[in-house]
């Protein structure tokens, strides 16, 4: 398996010392949308022009669809998570939970 990033240079946001600017900018948003578990995306440039893509090689992922994962509390497979290990349900369960022991203190 692989992960691949492909970026167009020659675009005109890319130009006149806008390189490194626009180039980290793009980066920083693939390893945000990888944290959110989007593993493979269109890349765009500041002006909203399609210039690459990212993605990991393989045929089970849609684009934008982010990766399903095991929550470490419930066991089941869900897309959205709360924490890094925790789904939403779990997460929430928890937060009330917790609030309930507070009160009852």
């Amino acid at each position: 398996m692989e992960f691949t990033v492909k970026v167009n240079l020659d675009n005109d946001a890319f130009q006149e010392g806008n390189l490194c600017h626009q180039l980290s900018a793009i980066l920083s948003k693939v390893s945000y949308q990888v944290k959110q578990g989007i593993m493979k995306y269109n890349i765009q440039d500041v002006n909203g022009n399609r210039v690459g893509e990212y993605f990991i090689d393989s045929d089970a992922l849609s684009e934008g669809q982010p990766m399903k994962k095991k929550c470490a509390t419930c066991g089941d497979v869900k897309q959205k998570f709360a924490t890094k290990t925790r789904c939403v349900d779990c997460a929430e369960k928890i937060k009330a939970y917790n609030a309930r022991q507070k009160k009852s203190q």
